[in-house]
């Protein structure tokens, strides 16, 4: 019970702060405030380019990782190991 009243009092919230963003964008139209940022509008980052350069590095890398096809690897069967098994063990022949 505790999870559905969890749920339901999540959507309850998600459906009060919708309806009042919608409401607040309506007045602010209303009162002809532009609410869009202007094309040229550059905010201030809170890391440096060097840094973000490097984190963009790392994610096409990992993208790149990701599209490359998996390489499977080939167990090679121990040759002695095989010829000693078939030795014990008896064929159906024998039988």
């Amino acid at each position: 019970s505790q999870i559905n009243d969890d749920i339901q009092r999540e959507v309850a919230l998600y459906t009060i702060a919708l309806n009042n963003t919608k409401k607040g964008i309506e007045l602010l139209e209303q009162e002809k405030i532009k609410i869009d940022r202007p094309n040229d509008f550059l905010a201030e980052m809170y890391k440096p380019d060097k840094i973000m350069q490097k984190i963009k590095n790392r994610l096409v890398k990992q993208q790149v990782k990701k599209k490359k096809p998996k390489k499977k690897s080939v167990k090679k069967k121990n040759s002695s190991t095989t010829a000693a098994a078939t030795e014990i063990a008896p064929t159906y022949n024998e039988f």
